[in-house]
Parts: structure tokens; C-alpha cells; sequence
């Protein structure tokens, strides 16, 4: 499955990338996305390498949130804790790699080899 264009709704994203979710999870997800780090479309999770470790603490801490919700949540930002995306120029290429379905680079990935 191809993930959302940068510009879509995180709601409508996060239905997209989860229909196994329930309506009301999704809904109460991407509002606190959007609440606690500003995530109004998919794009905005581009940066979330930099605030994903102190989002899981938050979700953990977090009592308003249903136990699937905060699951969901914490597997969710768990999956950008390091992540630096590419730099977007002309002559960089997009890093795929098959260990990560959302094309995310895996740790090994991004680790130089010794020469």
C-alpha cells in the first residue's frame, strides 16, 4: 500500500494506512496528533524523528486515552523514534528499503559500513 500524499488530512491517512481501526480510535488519534505536535496533515509527520521518543512518554502518560488508542499511538510514534528524513534536493534519491512497509529506513540502513 502506497502512503498518503504529504497533504492529506492525518485522519483520513491514518484510515487509510489502519482499516483495521476502529472509526472513533482513528478520530480520537489523529486529534491528539494534532493537539499535542501540531500533525493536521500526513506530511507533518515528516519531522516526527525529532519528537517521537518524548511522544511515547506522553501517550504512556497520558490517562485520557483509551488503552487501544494509547497502543496505537505508542506503536505508531514508536516507529519515528531517530528517523531523519532524507534532504529534499535535486540529487538526492529516496532511501527504500524492504525491512520497513512505510519505506522508512531501518537502523541498519542508516548506519555507515566501516571501510
Amino acid at each position: 500500500m502506497a502512503n498518503p500524499r504529504p497533504e492529506v488530512p492525518i485522519l483520513e491517512a491514518l484510515e487509510t494506512l489502519h482499516p483495521e481501526r476502529s472509526k472513533q480510535d482513528l478520530e480520537q488519534a489523529a486529534g491528539w496528533l494534532t493537539d499535542n505536535f501540531g500533525v493536521v496533515e500526513y506530511g507533518d509527520l515528516e519531522g516526527a524523528g525529532a519528537w517521537a521518543e518524548g511522544g511515547v512518554a506522553i501517550v504512556q502518560a497520558d490517562s485520557s486515552l483509551g488503552a487501544g488508542v494509547q497502543k496505537f499511538l505508542q506503536d505508531l510514534l514508536e516507529r519515528f523514534v531517530g528517523y531523519v528524513p532524507p534532504e529534499h534536493g535535486e540529487d538526492t534519491e529516496p532511501v527504500v528499503t524492504d525491512g520497513d512497509a512505510d519505506g522508512r529506513p531501518q537502523p541498519e540502513d542508516t548506519v555507515p559500513e566501516a571501510h
